[in-house]
């Protein structure tokens, strides 16, 4: 397993100049999010991709900037649907000029109502966008997001037993758990096999999103429960700016999650 971080990081600064940052950090891959629609267009994924052969980066995963869309790819409203889909679309193939095979995915936003959900409606809108995926080499990995119908592990199992498509696959983020007050331990059960990405970041009981190792949860412990679950995928740190002052603070978390990795012989 390698530990990469996200360009997300580093946000508002431009996603291309984020890179030789996450190089000199010591970062070899990365997951690259685009941080606007302009940034899914075939000039832009160009220039990311040279980026990214310059300072011998891999790009672990994408991460769209989701909230113009992705909820309506669920819509009942077919036009907004069929709309949504064209930039779905434009992501996919911009991972697929990446040459990356994960696609960070939130979905729709959550429904309060749990029993008014149609469940049937929601297995063909995932199937479809699973099939969609992997038809440009992307596997579409559904993120666990506090405000998203994600949030809730039985929604997950519920979408699991009725889709039939095998490439709908999931991300873990443990800030995103601690917000919706589930254990992530949850989300390793439900996700299953189809665990394919993570997001670390920390928490404690003040705060929901710190550099790895700054809070209180014990990665030594996570991280083996992970390598026993099978797990073999790459582990990206997802913070926000706001959670570190310096380069050298954030240095600091990736060399100790680093070595923790290479401790855990993972």
């Amino acid at each position: 397993m390698e530990i990469g971080i996200s360009t997300a990081c580093f946000y508002p600064m431009q996603t291309e100049q984020t890179l030789e940052i996450i190089a000199g950090l010591g970062a070899s891959v990365c997951e690259v999010f685009f941080e606007a629609e302009c940034e899914y267009e075939p000039e832009f994924t160009s220039l990311i991709k040279d980026r990214l052969t310059k300072y011998n980066i891999k790009p672990n995963s994408v991460h769209a900037f989701c909230a113009p869309f992705e909820a309506q790819l669920f819509s009942d409203y077919e036009r907004r649907r069929k709309d949504a889909l064209k930039s779905f679309e434009k992501v996919l193939k911009a991972a697929s000029a990446l040459g990356c095979n994960i696609y960070t995915f939130h979905g729709d936003k959550r429904a309060d109502d749990f029993d008014s959900i149609d469940f049937a409606h929601y297995g063909k809108c995932f199937d479809l966008l699973a099939n969609m995926a992997c038809s440009y080499g992307v596997q579409l990995a559904w993120e666990n997001v506090a405000w998203c119908q994600s949030s809730r592990p039985e929604f997950i199992k519920r979408i699991k037993e009725i889709t039939k498509s095998t490439n709908l696959k999931h991300t873990l983020d443990i800030k995103q758990a601690k917000r919706a007050g589930i254990s992530p331990y949850e989300y390793i059960e439900v996700m299953g096999e189809g665990l394919v990405n993570l997001h670390l970041n920390d928490n404690n009981d003040t705060a929901t999103c710190l550099l790895p190792g700054e809070g209180t949860v014990d990665f030594s412990e996570y991280f083996d429960y992970l390598k026993q679950k099978g797990y073999r995928g790459n582990a990206i740190i997802e913070v926000y700016n706001s959670n570190y002052k310096s380069l050298d603070q954030l240095k600091t978390s990736f060399d100790k999650t680093k070595k923790l990795c290479l401790k855990e012989n993972w």
